[in-house]
């Protein structure tokens, strides 16, 4: 497989990703921030705050905050 063909087939799936995150957001009033971490914790189960935060890249500040706001609803 040539790069420019791998490079274009995960272009593809991002774009697919992103769009499938955003349905389910809109569907459950969720910010793309709590539905990156809503599928992290689907995939790993219970997390402590600092490991989520590890494993999408966010800094622990970040995920208290969305994890708040998914409890409040």
């Amino acid at each position: 497989m040539s790069q420019s063909l791998s490079v274009e087939l995960l272009r593809e799936v991002t774009r697919m990703y992103t769009r499938a995150q955003r349905v389910v957001a809109d569907c459950c009033r969720t910010t793309s921030t709590q539905c990156h971490l809503l599928t992290e914790l689907g995939r790993a189960g219970p997390l402590p705050l600092s490991e989520l935060g590890t494993r999408v890249s966010l800094e622990k500040s970040w995920v208290s905050r969305a994890v708040e706001g998914m409890a409040a609803r």
